[in-house]
């Protein structure tokens, strides 16, 4: 079937306003037969609410009056018969929403050789190494418990969890630190029982017992923290030339070496950022950014779904880049990928879909190029392209 993109837009857009015929109504299951993409996309606008605003902005869609036509035709035989075979496909639902809007929905890559090696690209895993005091480095992959005794005395079991046996510091403290490499994440809780999620290439440094004072690690890469309340004891994140102090909440951190800025985002209670002789607070929903280069700090509010969502293990990307959204795929499928152009792009999809899974939905997208040179992916949108 040969529509053009208006048409497939007009089809669309005819659908989500409740006006669609029945003659076009054959044209959009016949299209939607072409290709699982196209179920994809069509059951994603059913499903999803968000989605409706970026969609909305591109063809100029009244969102009221398409979800509460979505919410009909949910009930209506002819939903169930036409897009019933969407189910199978609502694993993973990514929609990239390009600035520009042109979509065709087709294949962007035909080389069997980038193909074969998409394929062959794994998603992470659980895993990480805890480094004691003394230097020895203990692999936190699961497999049989064992207990460790630090040389303060504290009882660290490692299993499936990591857990630390809390108790009255008597010693100078001694520290510990767990590393997480590309393609792996982690999570485990302090001796206080702050819950702690660290991300690919990401570490964490701590005191394996908190004093009576200061509770206070060092981190690296993206970590989430759930802090444990503790009116007496302040708790207090290092990143680089930033410090972030908390009494009890949920915030991340993003400090990547390879990213322009020190991300602090907050969920829940309140923070204050310390970097040099500023000083910011933050109240829930805020996000202050670090710029590395010339050291300014600046906030925003955001919506803190969209930098959270690794944790509850999906990517997140709300108008970014393409180079982003690859520095985050290069370290969760610890695969070489460079993306090249400013276009911006936003969409959610499963941290554990297979990398082809991902890319069958990143062809959603027509204006990208993919080229593979000596193992390394590059992706390049279409102004970066008309610009060489």
């Amino acid at each position: 079937m040969n529509l053009t993109n208006e048409q497939i837009k007009d089809l669309l857009q005819t659908y989500l306003s409740g006006d669609i015929s029945d003659e076009q109504l054959v044209q959009l299951k016949e299209w939607m037969e072409e290709s699982p993409e196209h179920v994809q996309l069509v059951k994603l606008l059913e499903k999803t609410e968000d989605i409706l605003p970026q969609f909305g902005e591109i063809y100029q869609i009244d969102e009221t009056r398409a979800w509460n036509y979505i919410e009909r035709v949910r009930t209506r035989r002819i939903a169930r018969r036409y897009l019933s075979t969407a189910l199978k496909y609502a694993a993973a639902i990514l929609l990239f929403v390009a600035g520009w809007g042109a979509h065709k929905w087709h294949a962007v890559y035909q080389d069997k050789k980038i193909t074969q090696y998409i394929q062959q690209v794994q998603p992470g895993n659980r895993g990480a190494t805890l480094t004691l005091s003394t230097g020895q480095e203990v692999a936190l992959e699961g497999g049989p418990e064992q207990q460790i005794v630090e040389q303060d005395g504290t009882v660290i079991t490692v299993g499936e969890q990591l857990t630390y046996d809390e108790k009255p510091q008597e010693t100078a403290p001694v520290f510990n630190t767990v590393n997480v490499p590309r393609g792996k994440e982690y999570s485990f809780a302090l001796a206080d029982g702050t819950n702690v999620w660290l991300n690919s290439e990401s570490s964490i440094t701590y005191p394996s017992q908190f004093g009576d004072s200061l509770r206070e690690v060092t981190v690296s890469g993206e970590v989430y923290f759930e802090v444990e309340h503790d009116a007496r004891r302040q708790f207090v994140v290092h990143t680089g030339d930033v410090a972030v102090k908390v009494y009890g909440t949920s915030f991340n951190v993003m400090s990547y070496e390879d990213e322009p800025a020190i991300e602090t985002t907050l969920v829940e209670g309140s923070v204050q950022l310390v970097a040099g002789n500023r000083t910011i607070m933050l109240e829930p929903g805020m996000q202050a950014l670090y710029n590395r280069s010339d050291g300014l700090m600046e906030t925003r509010r955001v919506n803190t779904d969209a930098f959270t969502s690794w944790v509850r293990g999906t990517f997140s990307f709300e108008n970014d880049d393409i180079a982003t959204i690859c520095r985050k795929l290069a370290r969760w499928y610890s695969v070489d990928i460079e993306g090249q152009g400013s276009l911006k792009f936003s969409g959610e999809v499963k941290k554990y879909e297979s990398f082809n899974e991902l890319f069958n939905l990143i062809k959603l997208t027509n204006e990208i190029k993919i080229d593979l040179k000596d193992e390394k992916l590059t992706i390049i949108t279409a102004d970066h392209s008309d610009q060489s």
